[in-house]
């Protein structure tokens, strides 16, 4: 059912350092272009500088070069509004670092540049009149902008909040400590070492047609319960968070070839739920990478399991952040009153 997801993750964690999760959330979210939706899903990636995140995007891009469209470094309205229309049907735009494409603009031109994303990402399309004449655009785009986390921390709430985030650009954010950043150079520099290693393909089963992909019905209640846990985690509003729950489980379906969402798509999705908010590393969300990176290569993961490999906290602070996950992902009881966890 999800053998497709495990490939791409695989493929991911074997070039990446702890970007799995992140890598998956935005691979699927930029599928939502084939998908039969009105308007598909975009992410805002908040992430440490050096951890990943560009290299990622132009790996995806360039393995899907056909619907990907890298942006020019600096940005403007009349930039964009002087596009082919070919930069608007069913395309997935990228930038190196958002902070960037608007470091400089005066506070106008900001502000024009916003009101554009704002339209297009959600209404698909934008009409600017002024006595010049009038000028318009119209598509279906999704947007995949990554941003440092220093910069947000700076600047971030400041350009984007009650503007793009997180009604239009959802966060996706994960915070990668000293140790992380350590562990990924020594990564890198075992991938340049291997001279003869080329470059991972991250190809995507984008569709020339959209694809209606089917939801059931039974699914209604989950879906709404996880879109409210989303307002909570980062602010989506409850209606735009059904949606945006909807795209990205159908995208995942058709990720795996199937025409029609099944509970193990929902269960991925509540599994890394926590990912939608601005970084913040804790022992929660380490243990739920964990489970999700076990449940690739086998069918459940114990308690005992989780206990020892995090034998470095008390077991009662492990105890309580293996409720929180029990809410999220599939579980039942074990011999000696051990939690299994499964999909």
């Amino acid at each position: 059912m999800i053998e497709k997801t495990n490939k791409l993750v695989k493929a991911i964690s074997s070039h990446f350092y702890k970007l799995e999760i992140q890598g998956l959330l935005i691979s699927v979210n930029a599928l939502t272009i084939s998908i039969n939706t009105r308007i598909p899903n975009s992410n805002l990636w908040i992430q440490r500088r050096g951890s990943g995140k560009s290299e990622f995007l132009r790996i995806l891009a360039e393995s899907n070069s056909d619907r990907f469209i890298v942006l020019p470094e600096k940005l403007y309205e009349t930039t964009i509004l002087e596009f082919d229309q070919e930069y608007f049907n069913d395309k997935v735009w990228i930038h190196d670092d958002f902070i960037v494409a608007i470091h400089g603009l005066t506070t106008k031109q900001r502000q024009q540049l916003m009101g554009l994303f704002v339209e297009l990402l959600s209404k698909g399309e934008y009409v600017r009149r002024d006595r010049s004449g009038e000028y318009k655009v119209k598509g279906r785009i999704s947007c995949i902008f990554p941003i440092a986390q220093e910069n947000y921390s700076r600047y971030g709430k400041e350009l984007f909040y009650q503007t793009l985030v997180p009604e239009r650009l959802v966060p996706v954010g994960f915070d990668f400590t000293a140790e992380d950043m350590r562990k990924a150079g020594i990564l890198k520099l075992e991938k340049e070492y291997n001279t003869f290693r080329k470059d991972i393909k991250l190809k995507l089963p984008f569709s020339d047609e959209n694809v209606s992909v089917k939801l059931p019905k039974e699914f209604f209640e989950e879906i709404n319960n996880l879109s409210m846990r989303l307002q909570l985690l980062c602010g989506l509003s409850n209606t735009r968070g059904v949606e945006y729950v909807s795209n990205w489980l159908k995208a995942h379906a058709l990720l795996n070839d199937r025409e029609e969402v099944v509970k193990e798509d929902l269960e991925i999705f509540k599994l890394i739920l926590p990912a939608h908010q601005e970084p913040r590393e804790s022992l929660e969300s380490e243990i739920r990478r964990f489970i999700f990176n076990k449940l690739l290569e086998q069918e459940g993961v114990s308690s005992s399991e989780i206990y020892k490999s995090f034998s470095d906290y008390d077991k009662r602070v492990i105890r309580r952040v293996l409720q929180n996950i029990k809410r999220d992902c599939p579980n039942k009881r074990g011999q000696k009153d051990e939690i299994i966890f499964y999909i």
